[in-house]
């Protein structure tokens, strides 16, 4: 197996290279962005910006937001 390109020009050696790539995610997440992205996953819905999820249904032909709470206004 040949290793990627882009893994290759982290480094010099193959110890170098995996500690560069292992410190790509090294990232720690707010509790409050963590509890939001599982809450997201959890419902089934699409993380992302308005621009994004306008794409995703675009792309699916499918609604990603959910629909607004409780009963829908009467016509008059």
């Amino acid at each position: 197996m040949v290793d990627h390109k882009l893994y290759i020009e982290l480094g010099e050696s193959r110890p170098e290279r995996a500690e560069n790539y292992r410190a790509l995610f090294k990232y720690r997440f707010d509790k409050r962005l963590f509890d939001f992205i599982a809450e997201t996953i959890k419902l089934g819905q699409v993380l992302g910006g308005d621009q994004f999820k306008d794409q995703i249904e675009r792309i699916t032909n499918q609604r990603v937001r959910p629909l607004r709470r409780g009963r829908p206004k009467k016509c008059e």
